[in-house]
């Protein structure tokens, strides 16, 4: 594999629209993630932050080069659109490149804390939405909750100190909520897939995601998905680098889930738990 150029070039080469795996934490989209990184034309590297990154460098790119455009205003301009899209892409590109792949897939779950962000400067982007049912994403928060606290579990474990369980659910409504007004908006550039149907029947679930993609794929890959390097072991669920296969036994565990702490979510939380469980299919 050759080394990554360093020059930063000018004008980035242009590659096809970018792919983006949106979901909750705890969906399953390091799975996901390797997944697409083992097709022979996709480069799928570990959490970017993406949307943070556009959100950040709105920032810095308005206050100087959109100022010298003579466009420092509430929402900037061309100037500063094209040039994080330039930056961005020629980071993408070259990562790509050196990838030997045609196209480049991010997967980080807080991209849809900026999702507005990342349709402004990649209005041709794709998105696949990843669901998980809401219980089985509670029970595996609880998992990693013994063994270190996540940033993103900090706003709803605030706002639910007593309730680890109410916490974790708000935060699958609100970010299943994201998704499912995504999928209704703009039907021709997302494409949905459940957790649940990816480890039950890989081929038959992802037949259509790369139909929708356009792109060739043969099932035999999945024999490959564990024997690849996909590079940094940081940026994903730390736990798939003892995995060696498409696992099935994670799903139906949330009746590990403490029923005390269940039958003290609120009313409203609960309806809108059900609603989108019935959206999306879920008992």
């Amino acid at each position: 594999m050759t080394s990554i150029p360093l020059r930063m070039n000018s004008k980035p080469a242009e590659t096809p629209p970018p792919i983006f795996i949106l979901s909750c934490e705890r969906a399953g989209s390091t799975l996901l993630r390797y997944i697409m990184d083992t097709h022979p034309d996709i480069s799928c590297p570990g959490e970017l932050f993406l949307g943070r990154m556009i959100f950040d460098m709105n920032v810095t790119v308005n206050r100087t080069l959109g100022l010298a455009a003579g466009e420092l205003e509430e929402k900037p301009g061309s100037t500063t659109k094209l040039e994080i899209r330039r930056i961005i892409m020629d980071i993408m590109s070259r990562h790509t490149q050196w990838k030997r792949k045609k196209i480049w897939c991010e997967k980080t779950p807080y991209n849809l804390q900026h999702l507005s962000y990342i349709h402004w400067i990649f209005p041709d982007a794709r998105f696949i939405c990843l669901h998980r049912q809401s219980l089985d994403v509670v029970n595996s928060c609880f998992k990693i909750s013994r063994d270190l606290a996540m940033y993103w579990m900090w706003p709803y474990t605030v706002k639910h100190p007593d309730n680890f369980v109410a916490a974790m659910m708000e935060s699958w409504v609100d970010k299943t909520r994201i998704m499912v007004d995504l999928e209704k908006s703009m039907p021709a550039r997302v494409c949905r897939i459940k957790y649940e149907d990816l480890v039950a029947d890989p081929v038959k679930t992802l037949d259509p995601v790369f139909k929708f993609l356009n792109l060739y794929w043969d099932p035999a890959m999945l024999d490959e998905v564990f024997k690849k390097n996909h590079g940094s072991k940081v940026g994903g669920d730390f736990k798939i680098h003892e995995t060696s296969k498409i696992e099935t036994d994670r799903v139906g565990l949330h009746s590990n889930i403490d029923p005390q702490l269940l039958a003290k979510v609120s009313e409203d939380l609960l309806q809108r738990q059900k609603e989108l469980h019935a959206l999306l299919g879920y008992s």
